[in-house]
C-alpha cells in the first residue's frame, strides 16, 4: 500500500526522524503524517426514494436492511403520494440532464436507424425530454417512501448498494441487479420510465438539492 511521501505508520512519529529535522520541516512532516495515515471520515446525508412498485412487491424491509447493514442511519422517513409540483421539482428539467439521458437511451440500440425507428428521433435532447416526462409521471400521485440516510461516505455507499441505473447491467449483488431486470430498451419501447426499484442521489451536490425538496429544514 502506497503511504505517500511520508512512509511511516502507527500512533507516533519516529523519534530518529524528528531529531533530524527543523521546526518547518517537522510541521510539514506532521501534516503529511496526518494526511496519509488518518482516513478522512466524511459524514454525509443522502436521499433514497423507494418506488411504488417496490412497495407493492413487499421489498421495503429488505432494502432498508441493506442500507442499515453498512452503518447508514435513517434520520428522516415518510410515505406519501407526491404531487405533480413536487415531482417536477424533484426531476428538475435542464438541457444537460435531457441530453445526457437521451444519449444513453439512443446508445442502447445497435444502430442509429434502429433508435430513430423506435424513438422517433436521434436527437438526444428530445429523447431526454420524453424520458423526463415519463419519470415525472412515474413519481406523481403514487405512494412512495422517501428516506434521508446519514453516515460516513453515505452518498458513495448508497450508489454502490443500489447499483447501475440500468438494472439489466447492474451487479446481481446490488438492489437493482437483484430486484429488477428492466432495461433502457424495454422502457423506451414501451414509452415509460425505467423501473429501477429505488431512486438515489447521484452525487453530494444532487443530494443537497433533493433533500431540500423533500425534507425542508433537515439538518
Amino acid at each position: 500500500m502506497d503511504s505517500g511521501p511520508f512512509p511511516y505508520h502507527g500512533n507516533a512519529l519516529p523519534t530518529e526522524l524528528i531529531q533530524q529535522t527543523g521546526k518547518n520541516t517537522l510541521f510539514i512532516l506532521i501534516f503529511q503524517y496526518l494526511l496519509y495515515n488518518s482516513p478522512m471520515k466524511i459524514v454525509e446525508t443522502t436521499l433514497v426514494i423507494i418506488k411504488n412498485k417496490t412497495i407493492e412487491r413487499g421489498l421495503v424491509g429488505e432494502i432498508i436492511k441493506k442500507f442499515e447493514d453498512v452503518g447508514l442511519k435513517i434520520v428522516a422517513m415518510r410515505m406519501e403520494k407526491p404531487s405533480k409540483k413536487i415531482a417536477l421539482e424533484h426531476y428538475i428539467e435542464n438541457k444537460g440532464w435531457n441530453e445526457r439521458v437521451g444519449k444513453k437511451a439512443i446508445a442502447a440500440f445497435r444502430t442509429t436507424s434502429e433508435a430513430i425507428k423506435n424513438l422517433g428521433t436521434d436527437n438526444p435532447k428530445k429523447v431526454g425530454k420524453a424520458i423526463y416526462d415519463w419519470s415525472v409521471d412515474q413519481l406523481k400521485g403514487k405512494e412512495v417512501i422517501i428516506m434521508a440516510l446519514r453516515g460516513v461516505n453515505a452518498v458513495n455507499k448508497v450508489l454502490a448498494i443500489t447499483g447501475s441505473s440500468n438494472p439489466s447491467e447492474a451487479d446481481l449483488s446490488t438492489i437493482r441487479g437483484q430486484f429488477s431486470s428492466d432495461s433502457f430498451i424495454s422502457s423506451n419501447l414501451e414509452k415509460r420510465a425505467l423501473y429501477n426499484v429505488v431512486h438515489r442521489s447521484g452525487s453530494a451536490k444532487e443530494a443537497k438539492y433533493e433533500l431540500k425538496v423533500w425534507f425542508k429544514g433537515l439538518k
